[in-house]
């Protein structure tokens, strides 16, 4: 899911949770500690989450079901982790007979990790990403979003440089030079 939320919280979702309809599409999750947060999601997520309740829960869904779910002795009951990742893998092994660099195993920490550091490297500031994962320290969040090659050499060209209008102490020493770099 694009809000990089724990698998555990996404799959006690109720379909409460969601608030699709309004002008800001988001999801209120139960994080960790029992903390709530409120991610926004993109108006084709909200379209997309709205065509799995027409499907999966039709007219007769009331706030309190499981937003995803499986069928047990005839009744709705919480997805298991385990079988979320078995929907996963199976869905990864579909994906990669279309595109063979897709990962041989995915998981679905991999999938929160991802997302954060592709909401990073678009810009997003390290503290929105760090609250959009629900992490009360920044520090954790540095183990998600790792910068892309290009944010890296931006940041060194625009940076500040010290000692850059000096001239080197080597320019008139060509035989040390030439000692160090084994050309003599």
């Amino acid at each position: 899911m694009s809000t990089a939320c724990r698998v555990s919280e996404l799959l006690s979702l109720k379909t409460a949770a969601l608030h699709i309809s309004s002008g800001t599409p988001y999801v209120k999750f139960d994080g960790k500690g029992k903390k709530q947060r409120i991610v926004p999601i993109t108006d084709d997520m909200a379209q997309a989450l709205n065509q799995y309740l027409e499907l999966f829960h039709g007219n007769d869904s009331v706030p309190t079901d499981w937003l995803f779910y499986t069928i047990h002795d005839g009744l709705p009951t919480p997805m298991k982790p385990r079988t979320f990742q078995t929907l996963l893998s199976k869905y990864s092994a579909t994906a990669r007979t279309q595109d063979p660099s897709f990962p041989d195993r995915v998981h679905p920490h991999m999938l929160r990790r991802t997302r954060a550091t592709q909401l990073y490297r678009d810009g997003l500031p390290f503290e929105m990403v760090s609250g959009i994962l629900g992490h009360e320290q920044e520090e954790t969040t540095k183990i998600y979003a790792t910068p892309s090659l290009e944010q890296l050499r931006t940041v060194m060209q625009e940076g500040p440089v010290k000692g850059h209008d000096e001239s080197p102490r080597w320019q008139k020493q060509k035989d040390v030079l030439a000692k160090y770099f084994g050309i003599k």
